[in-house]
């Protein structure tokens, strides 16, 4: 472990002896983090981050205060006792300010902590990325990127002395493949719980090899074409499709695309979304920054919406149960369900190839943002590899594109779903998701490169 448990319970140990709120939580996130850089196919960074953070919720007369520090010092922890009481003699009252006073009993789920990963040494990480630096070499071309391995522990305690503890693994690899002075290039990323089943042949074997591939890109006109998106591309969609209507507060206060659309269809009936942090093919984490529990929640089925995520506020207002979702005491966006799998279908990526009259094999998007949240519309551009499709063959490489597409509109048009589900994600959270045959995806402009 990390610093462990018995070192955080001194920490909650020393605010419920010094502090007179009428309750209160802490959130203890702690992370030990081993980072290989590399760039032009050398390795020019190792660094190393331990540390940990305090997060200090107070209630008093349903005035809230948060602050955080990242020190177990008492005389630290004494001031931020004291920055928090500071911050609600400023605050108003919240009629809706709540802590949990009461949570499902749950286990340690020691699966999520690998041991692979937590020993894996800098040594193992260089030899391993050496694997993608000799591919890049021999084939005359250059690596960027990164290799993390990421050991975390969360702890959870409150003043009517609910307590949570739980460590994760995880390492993640992204590489870019780039040629001739950075014109073109090929991506690959690989993300697991278990450091051992990250295969560095074949990452650097697709980051290469669609580099190679994207060499001089030919100019196309924009307009509507069928796509394949691989796991790094689609995952912008599902990801920002979370963050757009699935959160009871935006619900509640009808920011949501969702707004009077549960139960209703509205995406393809071979779209099914749900969220599940305690399936450790994902990127699990067993109970949300208020301890409680997180639930397996279907977010859509068979194309119809199904449910929204709470927190212990938003729970309060709906008088439903929270659903695990919630984020730390600090942030503004209400819950989240950031823990994604998308039920995958039953076609290889080269029967979609092959059902292709004309098309486009899309590696990644870059630069996704939101244009009409209501409308679920947002615009991105290509990258790191994109070609034409032509009577069921990957044809030539084309230059980047822009699109403009609603994904809820993307969603309804899914003609096919692979067998190859696969974790995308980063230090936040995380979808499963197989490739995806899109039928008329939006592209509104081009690019020179």
């Amino acid at each position: 472990m990390i610093f462990g448990e018995k070192e955080f319970n001194k920490i909650y140990d020393y605010i419920k002896s010094n502090s007179k709120f009428d309750k209160f939580d802490v959130l203890i996130n702690a992370f030990d983090s081993k980072l290989t850089r590399f760039a032009n196919s050398i390795i020019h960074q190792n660094v190393a981050e331990k540390n940990f953070s305090v997060l200090l919720r107070g209630v008093k007369n349903n005035r809230v205060g948060v602050a955080s520090v990242n020190s177990n010092d008492s005389a630290k922890l004494g001031a931020l006792i004291k920055n928090v009481e500071t911050i609600i003699s400023l605050k108003k009252e919240d009629e809706d300010a709540c802590i949990v006073d009461k949570w499902e009993e749950m286990p340690s789920y020691t699966q999520f902590w690998n041991e692979n990963t937590a020993k894996h040494t800098p040594e193992q990480m260089a030899r391993s990325v050496d694997v993608i630096l000799k591919k890049a070499k021999s084939n005359k071309i250059d690596a960027f990127g990164a290799f993390e391995v990421n050991l975390s522990e969360l702890f959870f305690a409150n003043s009517f002395g609910l307590k949570r503890y739980n460590p994760v693994t995880m390492a993640s690899v992204n590489v870019t493949a780039m040629g001739d002075q950075y014109t073109y290039a090929g991506l690959s990323l690989g993300r697991n719980c278990d450091v051992s089943k990250l295969d560095f042949d074949a990452i650097g074997d697709e980051a290469c090899g669609i580099c190679l591939r994207a060499k001089n890109p030919v100019d196309v006109e924009p307009g509507r074409y069928d796509v394949i998106l691989s796991h790094q591309a689609g995952e912008h969609l599902f990801g920002m499709l979370s963050y757009l209507g699935f959160s009871a507060r935006s619900y509640q206060e009808g920011r949501s695309f969702l707004c009077g659309k549960l139960g209703t269809k509205i995406c393809g009936e071979n779209i099914t979304l749900w969220d599940d942090g305690l399936d450790v093919n994902g990127q699990p984490m067993p109970f949300d920054f208020e301890g409680v529990k997180k639930e397996k929640v279907t977010l859509i089925e068979n194309g119809v919406a199904k449910n929204i995520v709470y927190d212990t506020k938003t729970a309060k207002k709906d008088n439903k149960k929270s659903t695990g979702h919630a984020l730390p005491a600090n942030s503004s966006y209400g819950p989240l369900p950031w823990n994604l799998f998308v039920k995958p279908g039953d076609k290889t990526k080269e029967e979609m190839i092959k059902s292709t009259k004309k098309g486009l094999l899309i590696t990644s998007f870059h630069y996704v943002n939101i244009v009409n949240p209501r409308e679920t519309t947002i615009t991105g551009m290509t990258r790191n590899g994109t070609f034409m499709i032509e009577d069921g063959k990957v044809t030539r490489p084309i230059k980047n594109l822009r699109f403009t597409e609603s994904i809820c509109t993307a969603l309804s048009n899914v003609e096919a779903l692979g067998n190859d589900p696969k974790l995308m994600g980063d230090s936040f959270g995380g979808t499963v998701l197989p490739t995806m045959k899109i039928k008329g995806f939006n592209f509104t402009s081009k690019t020179e490169f």
